[in-house]
């Protein structure tokens, strides 16, 4: 569906409707194309009320933009006064760019540069895939084209067993069952390996009896915590930051305290798994 009342001579936006396989809920996206005028600084105001009108309806935005400006952050060869002041206001509003490598966006006879850039919203970063500057296709202008694909494949399943709901009188059961049906001997080597393969084939498929498999459709993270995705953000902001005036001291001293902080969560989340899977077995093995 056509946005007309975000439409001017320098933007076209549509509405679209996106659903993954396997989910009943279809997601919005707005798709657009923006021409930023080398006479005006960036951005526009055209771009400036497509960001706003995607924001408060908490749509997902991409923008292919004719940038004019120039920023190494998105390949190209230096940076320019306009290129700061538009990567500031990506930044500014949490906006990502998509830009892959520094391959030529436009080619003329006597230049090449990277000045067409796209544009994401944080909420629609993840469904592209595949971006690339298609410099095989023939676009019968200066500007070469670039493809990219949305990711409507269905997320994968996982399946797990918690050791934590086994139950224990079925699983004693199971496996003293199973054994009397297993003839163990072990006179020579061969022997005793197939009895150890065999005894392990026992275990596990009592176990897989008396353990209900778990489906769901993306793991957990089990030690990420609020503190965690406080100190992802602020890194972030940071690193947009550095990007534009190059204070990369306080990125990198951000960056130090996120990661000092995800291998203490990981270690204290296996720490605590560990004692609690060692506390139902001793209980089980008590009773």
């Amino acid at each position: 569906m056509p946005l007309r009342n975000l439409i001017t001579a320098d933007l076209t936006a549509v509405k679209v409707n996106v659903k993954r396989e396997g989910e009943d809920r279809a997601r919005e996206f707005i798709l657009a194309s923006s021409y930023l005028p080398y006479e005006l600084e960036p951005p526009t105001a055209e771009l400036q009320r497509l960001v706003d009108y995607a924001t408060r309806g908490r749509s997902r935005l991409i923008v292919g933009t004719d940038a004019n400006s120039h920023h190494v952050a998105w390949g190209s060869t230096d940076t320019n006064g306009r290129g700061n002041q538009l990567l500031e206001f990506i930044s500014s509003l949490n906006l990502n760019v998509l830009n892959l490598g520094n391959e030529p966006t436009f080619v003329t006879r006597n230049r090449s540069e990277v000045i067409d850039i796209t544009i994401a919203s944080s909420n629609a970063e993840d469904w592209v895939k595949d971006w690339r500057v298609a410099k095989e296709l023939v676009s019968l202008s200066d500007h070469r084209y670039i493809t990219f694909k949305l990711n409507v494949e269905a997320k994968s399943t996982y399946f797990y067993r918690n050791p934590r709901r086994t139950d224990w009188d079925l699983y004693r059961k199971e496996l003293i069952r199973r054994l009397g049906e297993v003839e163990l001997r072990y006179g020579n080597i061969q022997e005793l390996n197939a009895a150890a393969l065999a005894l392990e084939g026992v275990i596990t498929s009592a176990y897989h009896n008396s353990c209900p498999e778990i489906k769901r459709r993306e793991p957990t993270l089990e030690w990420w915590s609020p503190k965690l995705g406080e100190l992802r953000q602020e890194t972030r902001k940071l690193w947009n930051k550095a990007r534009r005036d190059g204070s990369w001291d306080e990125y990198y001293t951000s960056l130090n305290a996120y990661n000092r902080e995800l291998r203490r969560a990981k270690k204290e989340s296996w720490r605590k798994f560990c004692e609690e899977i060692d506390t139902y077995t001793q209980t089980e093995l008590n009773s």
